[in-house]
């Protein structure tokens, strides 16, 4: 279930919701977007990176490829156990 909460700002892009005064949302400006946001209560919960678009691609073949190696790396190993 969603529901909403206000932020009260803290500033330095700092925010806490309203009545948890001990947990932070913080957000990392670059070029006047936000590159990254993370919550701390009090210690670091979760945090996320922006990712561009462009370098999706690039990274899902990447992933694939090392995928493909592991695979392979373990059909050998089975192979040479069975022998």
């Amino acid at each position: 279930m969603m529901f909403s909460r206000n932020l009260t700002h803290l500033g330095e892009n700092a925010f806490h919701p309203a009545g948890a005064t001990a947990v932070r949302v913080r957000f990392t400006m670059a070029a006047e977007k936000v590159t990254e946001v993370a919550v701390f209560d009090p210690g670091l919960v979760v945090a996320a990176r922006r990712v561009s678009k462009r370098l999706l691609p690039v990274r899902s073949r990447i992933i694939a490829a090392w995928a493909g190696k592991s695979r392979s790396k373990t059909s050998r190993l089975a192979s040479s156990k069975s022998s």
